[in-house]
């Protein structure tokens, strides 16, 4: 599972595909125990959502910070954010 996210950040990261998140978004507050709609509403809509077979979710987001890319990962369960995971891509 984690070598699917890498791949999926860095195919993000390689071939451009920057949502329109700015250092704003990816600088505002996302913490363990959010609710899904608390999150979207914080950073918008996930790039990339992966299920897993626990039945959480990884939600994948892109931002374009100038003249550096980046993405931001949490692990989605049960409608809430459990995890905050490392970034994988940063160039």
């Amino acid at each position: 599972m984690k070598r699917t996210i890498l791949a999926l950040i860095l195919t993000l990261a390689v071939t451009g595909c920057v949502n329109s998140l700015t250092t704003d978004d990816y600088n505002r507050p996302v913490h363990v125990g959010m609710t899904e709609r608390q999150l979207t509403d914080a950073i918008g809509k996930p790039e990339v959502v992966t299920k897993r077979s626990d039945g959480s979710q990884v939600w994948v987001y892109s931002f374009n910070l100038g003249v550096d890319a980046t993405s931001a990962s949490y692990l989605v369960k049960n409608g809430k954010v459990v995890e905050v995971l490392p970034s994988l891509a940063r160039n």
